[in-house]
């Protein structure tokens, strides 16, 4: 039995170092769409469950249930558009020197 449980926490886990690893890969590529794509995915997973949520409940504390689902599913969001926002500003910050260089090359 706590075999079982440690093997679901290590896949748990891995899942979640991966898709980190995989934003800021996607993050520091030369397309800027393609670091939204998780940030996407993540806020379309949210959606879901507000809306499944929503669905199953009678009508008593909705507002708050709704404002704790959309508060716990889009935390992953948060840490994906921050990655973004950081590897955008990597990706940009290396350009602006790459073109400060060919502009100081043509002089």
């Amino acid at each position: 039995m706590v075999m079982f449980i440690s093997k679901k926490i290590f896949l748990l886990l891995a899942i979640l170092v991966g898709s980190v690893a995989l934003q800021y890969l996607l993050s520091r590529s030369k397309s800027k769409w393609l670091g939204l794509i998780l940030p996407s995915i993540s806020i379309l997973i949210s959606l879901v469950a507000l809306l499944n949520m929503n669905y199953y409940m009678a009508v008593k504390n909705v507002l708050l249930q709704s404002t704790l689902v959309l508060t716990i599913f889009n935390i992953p969001t948060i840490v994906y558009v921050a990655i973004y926002v950081a590897g955008r500003d990597a990706v940009r910050k290396k350009l602006s020197a790459k073109e400060k260089m060919n502009i100081q090359d043509l002089d």
